[in-house]
């Protein structure tokens, strides 16, 4: 079974140049990838995938659409689907679900989700659930140990959570800090709207 999974894995990555690239187009995109590291991928010279992409060890594209599986991945900008890294993800836009021991986006669209014992965007309006999560810009929800980010549009729950900027929703945990209010347990701003 494990020789004919090769061989068919193999052939695709033989045969999908031909179906991907017409004669003299600039166009480098294919429905599958798989590479061992970015200088050693089939088919070469790949710079989006719209299908699946196995790392082996380490793979970069431009853009991907679809399933994105291996040790370690960067996508230099925009993933939409599954991203699953042993090592660690990245993206620069992100928007799907983002599982992996060390995740990374720029920005994560809204209803996507990241799931490692680190999560890290600089914009995130999906969902963070990890160990350690850090939002710099924004975060619709966090979930975990330690919980940080600039601002909090709907809620953070871990046993450490900081809030930079602004809290439009709620903080629940053992320690909740913001810039100018500490409490335990539970907190939240209900006067936000009204001020």
């Amino acid at each position: 079974m494990k020789k004919i999974m090769i061989i068919f894995i193999l052939s695709i990555a033989l045969i999908c140049p031909a179906f991907s690239q017409s004669a003299g187009s600039d166009v480098h995109w294919s429905i599958f990838q798989l590479a061992l590291l970015d200088e050693f991928a089939l088919p070469p010279m790949i710079t989006d995938v719209y299908g699946l992409r196995i790392n082996l060890v380490h793979g970069s594209v431009n853009n991907m659409s679809g399933l994105d599986i291996g040790l370690s991945q960067n996508v230099a900008g925009k993933m939409a689907g599954l991203q699953f890294g042993i090592l660690f993800s990245t993206a620069d836009y992100f928007m799907g679900l983002q599982l992996s021991t060390v995740n990374y986006a720029k920005n994560i669209s809204q209803f996507s989700f990241q799931s490692g014992i680190l999560n890290m965007a600089s914009k995130n309006d999906g969902f963070q659930l990890g160990c350690v999560n850090i939002s710099s810009d924004f975060s619709n929800a966090q979930v975990g140990v330690w919980n940080n980010a600039a601002n909090i549009g709907f809620m953070q729950l871990g046993l450490i959570n900081f809030s930079n900027k602004d809290l439009d929703g709620f903080q629940i945990g053992l320690l909740n800090f913001g810039p100018t209010w500490f409490f335990p347990i539970i907190n939240w701003n209900p006067y936000k709207n009204n001020i």
